[in-house]
């Protein structure tokens, strides 16, 4: 091979690469926007789940082929991969739509901007690396760049940003981002990127199936009737609203009945009044349907009069 014809298969190489790195930030991109217009429409967990049950049926026809022959990888790694599914999948993923529900997708990225600096922490603390100088510059230079692009050139835009309670989520999927990052070092050597996707969208899908259940379940508590559910459990009692008038002063007795104690509120329509020798004062009442009710104790046998 000539040099001529090497370096035109490096640079088209080289320009691939560059293409699909752009793809694959336009990708990410547009997780971010889409979890923000969608959090009406879902709650994280959910949301969350349904995106990697699709992830895993998409992979599956270019996974399941080879995956047999990387069980004895799987089986050694098992703790290594549940934890980076947890982290990136489960986890991080969960708190980034926690976080879009409460703040904005301009907030999300300017935020997510500070990625490089976590992994660096991450880095630091787990492995005892120290950033170059110029891995420093080039954090600088992506976030100076990120900022002029936000505020179209005009710096002065940024301070009309306002911080939101979804923010701290954010900082905290960053943080645990960073933390995954560090880890992929650690990373299987013989399972290929396709499988390793495939393997932890597996675990992360099966991580978000408890708590997708009991989303589920509390949206369909939510969602049911108020009067079905009082009836299900025994609650509901009848309303002397909904009794014959004959039988409204039966249902509104409480306490035994002797010949010394009151007996049953007598109840007379509106602008009337029910007389007792020992009550004068009657206790008005009114309830939904009625135009109101004058409620005061019934008299006893010994004292009571007709009550016109």
């Amino acid at each position: 091979m000539t040099r001529s014809a090497l370096v035109a298969r490096l640079t088209g190489a080289r320009a691939g690469a560059f293409v699909l790195l752009a793809a694959a930030n336009l990708f990410w991109a547009g997780n971010w926007v889409l979890g923000r217009a969608l959090r009406d429409a879902f709650d994280p967990v959910s949301l969350n789940f349904y995106r990697w049950l699709v992830a895993l049926v998409a992979l599956a026809p270019f996974a399941l082929p080879g995956l047999a022959a990387k069980r004895d990888v799987i089986r050694r790694h098992a703790g290594l991969l549940a934890l980076l599914a947890l982290l990136s999948v489960s986890v991080f993923q969960s708190l980034v739509y926690l976080g879009l529900q409460s703040t904005t997708a301009v907030n999300a990225v300017l935020i997510n901007c500070a990625g490089p600096l976590f992994i660096v922490l991450a880095a630091w603390t787990l492995d005892g690396e120290r950033a170059t100088p110029r891995q420093f510059a080039g954090m600088l230079i992506s976030v100076a760049g990120i900022l002029v692009i936000l505020s179209r050139g005009e710096l002065a835009a940024l301070a009309g940003l306002e911080l939101h309670s979804g923010d701290a989520w954010i900082v905290a999927a960053i943080a645990i981002w960073g933390v995954y990052s560090v880890l992929l070092k650690r990373r299987p050597p013989g399972l290929g990127g396709v499988h390793f996707l495939f393997v932890l969208s597996v675990a992360g899908v099966v991580f978000l199936a408890p708590a997708f259940a009991l989303e589920a379940l509390r949206a369909h508590v939510d969602d049911a009737p108020a009067g079905r559910i009082v009836d299900s459990i025994g609650m509901s009692t009848p309303s002397p609203r909904r009794l014959p008038a004959g039988r409204r002063s039966t249902a509104l007795t409480s306490g035994p009945r002797t010949s010394r104690s009151p007996r049953a509120p007598a109840i007379a329509p509106a602008g009337g009044r029910a007389r007792n020798t020992r009550h004068r004062s009657p206790i008005r009442t009114s309830g939904r349907g009625d135009r109101g009710l004058v409620c005061a104790p019934a008299p006893s046998p010994r004292s009571a009069r007709a009550v016109p």
